[in-house]
């Protein structure tokens, strides 16, 4: 339950909220089943709302399962050689309320000043890359001189990878105030030099900073920034905590979670015995072989599929 806790509000402030405007709140009264219940509340203009509930149903649910169906749903531990019901933690979180959530911490006025030291407002969505709309614009300065076409081939080249916006009306600074506005976090403008020593000005939403970067490393630089301002939002970097993301790390922390202390210990696997059995099935005769003239491939070995596994349950495949 607190593991479960911690990641979910992990997941809220890596989504670019704002630890200041989270807050937990306990339950006071439970449920006949649960142990324990609390909500991730965030500060609205409207006050504090909940967004997601996480609550411990304890072994409620299985063991309710268990007395009606008459299967055992207990977990054998064999590092104790015990049995029991795993409890349950139920997490709800609403998609409309995250949402809001996130329109509402990304939306920001503030005053900053133009190059000609004149303070005006501007409006910002302060998006995380990910969640952002685009992730770059690319603003040739002018539409002549070759800008424009050079501004075309690099927004197709970082389109691999991002969504890009391409813009070319107006001044560069109405422009940048419109990809503000919609959270655009990084914007690149093609001008004189590009042509010349083929570097490109890269532009930070939050910062507005400014720095020249070679323009085939564009992409390579937009990636670096959009990795660093994830990993300072995730708190799990702050305290310096692994984050199990890919298949295989979560497979390393399973199997370090079950390696038992001692390496001379035996450990009783048991059998899985409510899956039905896999069995190949020989599909051999179900492959013609195809005319020659088509290029199409031949099948020279069999194949051989599983059978569906039968749930033990219902009886009846998966």
């Amino acid at each position: 339950y607190a593991a479960w806790s911690e990641k979910r509000m992990g997941w809220h402030v890596g989504n670019g909220i704002r630890t200041s405007k989270l807050r937990w709140h306990e339950h006071e009264k439970l449920a006949h089943y649960a142990d324990a219940a609390q909500d991730v509340q965030y500060e609205f203009p409207f006050g504090w709302n909940e967004v997601e509930g996480i609550h411990s149903r304890t072994d409620f649910d299985l063991k309710g399962h268990q007395e009606h169906s008459g299967n055992k749903m207990e977990y054998f531990d064999p590092h104790t050689k015990e049995r029991y019901s795993p409890y349950v933690v139920e997490t709800s979180v609403g998609l409309d309320r995250t949402i809001l959530m996130v329109l509402c911490d990304a939306y920001r006025e503030e005053e900053v000043a133009d190059h000609n030291g004149k303070v005006a407002k501007r409006t910002v969505m302060k998006f995380q890359p990910q969640l952002a709309p685009f992730t770059a614009a690319i603003f040739p300065l002018v539409k002549k001189d070759g800008m424009p076409e050079r501004a075309e081939a690099i927004a197709a080249d970082l389109r691999g990878r991002f969504n890009v916006m391409y813009d070319e009306k107006g001044s560069v600074g109405k422009r940048y105030r419109r990809m503000d506005e919609i959270g655009t976090p990084y914007c690149l403008t093609i001008d004189g030099d590009t042509l010349e020593d083929g570097t490109v000005t890269i532009r930070d939403r939050d910062s507005l900073e400014q720095v020249r970067i070679p323009a085939e490393r564009a992409a390579e630089v937009i990636q670096q920034r959009i990795d660093a301002r994830r990993l300072i939002a995730r708190p799990d970097a702050r305290t310096h905590r692994p984050v199990l993301t890919r298949p295989d790390r979560v497979m390393r922390q399973r199997r370090a979670v079950h390696t038992p202390p001692h390496r001379d210990r035996k450990l009783s696997v048991q059998p899985v015995r409510h899956l039905a059995r896999v069995r190949p099935v020989d599909v051999e005769q179900h492959h013609r072989r195809p005319p020659l003239d088509t290029g199409q491939p031949v099948h020279r070995h069999p194949v051989r599929r599983p059978q569906p596994l039968q749930h033990p349950l219902c009886q009846r495949p998966l």
